[in-house]
């Protein structure tokens, strides 16, 4: 017993440390850390400790940190993945036992079960910035019901209605680069990023509120903005609060968004103004119907259409449809924008690959977007840009990974058996309340056998008909067989921006690196952000009009 109070005595001054506490702060954390060693070291064992896996770097932060800070994204799971499979026992922190899975077939039956739910972090996470009404954070029947209503928005038939707003804020974006590439009559390399996430934030503004990101104000945008910056400004300390919530319950993890910390103003202040602009604009759209005003020009209007019309199935009340504001408004832009950032820096690396896209651009692309038939399906017959952009989203998806929790106690069966430390064979793997589930979404995408020879390579050949075969079989995700969209049975408004910007972007520009910025690198956990090697966040790239 005390060698066992030693250590716990020595991990308590680890956490004084790390968290950086004094006075009575340092007191209770040292307790409720020395409740929860305690509870670590008397656990029981379960079937994880059998299953082998990597080795932790500390009792204290197991192999979290490897997952949340590496220098490249895959950096460790990658090679995890070659040596144990796709599904092992990594170390989370204090010591507990954890299940990575990166089988696609597993995966999506873990996302199918109602017994496996968001790990700690993603659900106050969700909770603070979502509120308690979105159909992030509702359950059971409500959930499947706010997402019949809210898939309509992203039906093909729906998403293609959104192109010509996509087009303008095309235009609008490539004419702001000409002119600060060219406002000192020499072309130089722009911080591209933060144009494009106003770009997304302004098609989705548009697409689903009706709103311009000029409408929505300077103090709206700087919450916004500030909101998604949160997401992947992490470090230790994060990881090691996350791992403490893991012990928490539910409702004592989510009242921390009252604690008054900066980051928790913040939050609450974006949340505020978010709702504050989702009553403003359902209250108008309300008025408009009373006058028998159409009210079908964007989503909002069209389901407070659905809403006056009671014959009309699975309609969402006022107050419901003013609480998925802000999760439409925050959940797309900056991974749209990201994954736009390192396309455009692929391209960039590759001058002969961006000629070949461009030269498709001019054959095929659409070249009238009055047109009769819709510049949409010219899209979809464009083979090498979605060749491109699907390639962009395998490498660089926006969540690489995800965590999930039991919520109680379930099994996973596997589609693969494993042959633990002891020489069993396992064919499902039991998990209790409390285990700790990581979907290697990234890790799938670059599994060998699924892609081909060279998964750690940007080439978008692999998608076109010479190689089909490699990646159309499985039907794995709703779209190309990739994770990007997680369980989701609908793509994103997205594919068709990637798709607008690309066109309209490489018939103006060339796209190029500067010379002393050679590489960009993944950023933190689950937000992929495009990073120089000096840490600076966003992607410069030199944008020279094409003569």
């Amino acid at each position: 017993m005390s060698v066992l109070l030693s250590a716990l005595a020595n991990i308590q001054n680890q956490l004084s440390s790390v968290l950086a506490l004094k006075g009575a702060w340092s007191s209770i954390a040292s307790a409720i850390f020395v409740l929860i060693g305690l509870r670590a070291v008397f656990r029981w064992k379960n079937v994880l400790e059998d299953i082998d896996g990597p080795e932790p770097e500390s009792w204290l932060y197991g192999n979290m940190l490897q997952l949340h800070f590496p220098r490249v994204l895959g950096e460790f799971e990658f090679k995890w993945q070659e040596r144990f499979g796709p599904v092992y026992r990594f170390k989370g922190c204090f010591g507990r036992n954890g299940l990575m899975v990166c089988d696609p077939h597993v995966i999506q039956q873990i996302l199918s079960n109602d017994d496996i739910g968001f790990g700690p972090a993603i659900d106050y996470a969700s909770y603070a910035m979502f509120g308690p009404n979105s159909v992030q954070i509702r359950r059971g029947d409500t959930h499947k019901r706010f997402r019949s209503v809210l898939d309509r928005g992203f039906t093909a038939t729906a998403v293609r209605e959104y192109e010509p707003i996509l087009q303008d804020l095309a235009t609008d974006l490539s004419e702001k680069w000409e002119a600060d590439a060219t406002a000192d009559s020499q072309p130089g390399a722009l911080e591209v990023t933060h144009s494009l996430r106003v770009a997304t934030l302004g098609a989705i503004s548009r697409a689903m509120l009706g709103r311009t990101t000029q409408d929505l104000g300077e103090t709206f945008m700087y919450y916004n903005f500030e909101t998604v910056a949160l997401s992947s400004t992490q470090d230790e300390k994060a990881v090691l609060v996350n791992g403490i919530a893991s012990y928490l319950p539910q409702g004592a993890m989510r009242s921390l968004i009252y604690l008054p910390l900066a980051a928790n103003r913040i939050i609450r202040a974006a949340y505020s103004s978010m709702d504050n602009l989702g009553k403003e604009i359902v209250k108008e759209r309300l008025q408009y119907a009373k006058q028998g005003i159409d009210t079908s020009g964007d989503f909002y209007g069209k389901l407070i259409g659905e809403k006056e019309n009671e014959a009309a199935p699975n309609i969402m009340t006022a107050d419901e449809i003013v609480a998925q504001t802000s999760l439409i408004l925050l959940a797309g832009q900056d991974t749209t924008a990201n994954a736009m950032a390192f396309t455009l820096f692929e391209l960039a690396k590759n001058q002969e690959l961006q000629n070949a896209l461009r030269t498709e651009i001019y054959d095929l692309g659409p070249k009238d977007i009055n047109s009769e038939r819709s510049s949409a399906v010219i899209y979809d017959g464009m083979p090498l840009l979605n060749a491109v952009i699907k390639e962009s989203l395998r490498m660089y998806p926006a969540e690489p990974w995800a965590d999930r929790v039991a919520l109680r106690d379930t099994v996973v069966s596997l589609r693969e058996s494993i042959t633990t430390i002891s020489g069993q064979q396992l064919n499902q793997v039991p998990l209790r309340k409390g285990d700790s589930i990581v979907l290697g979404f990234g890790a799938y995408q670059r599994q060998t056998p699924r892609w081909g020879s060279d998964p750690h390579v940007f080439r978008p050949s692999r998608w076109l008909l010479d190689e089909g075969n490699i990646v159309r079989n499985d039907g794995i995700g709703p779209y190309a067989n990739l994770l990007t969209f997680g369980g989701g049975d609908y793509t994103c408004l997205g594919i068709l921006e990637m798709q607008v910007l690309l066109c309209t972007i490489l018939r103006k520009f060339t796209i190029t690196l500067p010379s002393h910025e050679q590489e960009m690198r993944p950023c933190l956990r689950n937000v992929i952000m495009p990073m120089l090697p000096n840490g600076e966040r966003g992607a410069r790239l030199c944008v020279s009009r094409l003569l």
